[in-house]
């Protein structure tokens, strides 16, 4: 029985690959077949916490990986040994990694102002690019609209560029339905939004609302470029194209949305998700709450 681990990787692979989505299946298999990095091509039995937490280390001192990413090998590592111990291997069942901590970078998203700038510059002679753009910050998604009724974002789809696992190319889109129940919803439009979609709706209900064609889309990179050149435009600083959602997710609880409704809308399985991940308060809203303190002072 060979117990390289790059074999019980491939076995683990095998196992799997029925109950997991495309894109979790490309992904794992990308990191099984770069897992040298972090593990040499060694039977499991030498495997330990010890050696890993070794490697680890070195990769670290050279910044040549992110702890992020590190974090995932490990734990494709601990699902290939738990594999293989279950399966008879002579292995540990898991290892265990110590990591520095990992300070929180803030993420930056659209300020009021900055907002009021993009919508302004984006309304104007607005068209397809801008409209992607548009449609993001204020629904919060890059989902579709609802032919049936154009007054609707309906999510049940997602797309994403995947590792591929064919010669002739690297890497391939794919389009599947949405990760959990919860991200399958459907999102009320703001009025104003949907009187520019009306004059972008195309005749043909099978066609991608920002292509206006059933056979080319606009994937997330393209996304992120016509993005960039918007933002170069109204002289703001550069953020990721998900840093829209943030930005949603942010005015709404500014403009006084409950909670409940705002996860309810980004798809969320709990409020808490929402609040954690997706609502920034910025240093004039925190002076504004403190503020409110005044009122139990009579001077």
């Amino acid at each position: 029985m060979d117990s390289s681990f790059k074999n019980v990787s491939a076995l683990w692979l095998e196992d799997n690959k029925l109950f997991w989505k495309e894109s979790t299946y490309t992904k794992y298999l990308f990191i099984s077949k770069n897992m040298d990095k972090i593990i040499c091509d060694c039977s499991l039995e030498k495997i330990n916490s010890k050696i890993v937490q070794q490697t680890v280390n070195q990769i670290l001192i050279c910044n040549a990986m992110s702890i992020t990413t590190i974090k995932t090998y490990i734990s494709v590592i601990n699902s290939i040994l738990s594999f293989a111990y279950d399966n008879d291997y002579k292995c540990v069942e898991h290892i265990k990694i110590t990591f520095p901590k990992n300070q929180k970078n803030e993420l930056k998203i659209l300020t009021q102002k900055e907002q009021k700038l993009l919508t302004a510059y984006l309304t104007k002679n607005i068209d397809l690019t801008k409209l992607a753009v548009l449609f993001a910050l204020y629904t919060g998604t890059h989902g579709g609209v609802d032919q049936r009724s154009i007054s609707y974002c309906y999510i049940d789809k997602t797309m994403q560029r995947v590792q591929c696992d064919d010669k002739n190319s690297k890497t391939k889109i794919i389009i599947t339905p949405p990760k959990t129940t919860n991200s399958n919803r459907m999102i009320p439009i703001p009025k104003f939004l949907v009187s520019i979609l009306k004059s972008f709706n195309p005749k043909n209900e099978n066609a991608y609302l920002l292509t206006g064609l059933e056979d080319k889309f606009i994937e997330p990179r393209q996304a992120q470029n016509l993005f960039n050149k918007c933002l170069s435009d109204c002289k703001i600083d550069k953020i990721n194209f998900h840093a829209l959602r943030h930005s949603f997710a942010t005015r709404c609880i500014e403009l006084g949305m409950d909670y409940k409704t705002l996860s309810e809308i980004l798809g969320h399985a709990n409020v808490s998700t929402t609040m954690n991940l997706y609502v920034h308060s910025s240093l004039t809203q925190k002076k504004k709450q403190m503020n409110k303190l005044n009122n139990l002072v009579k001077i």
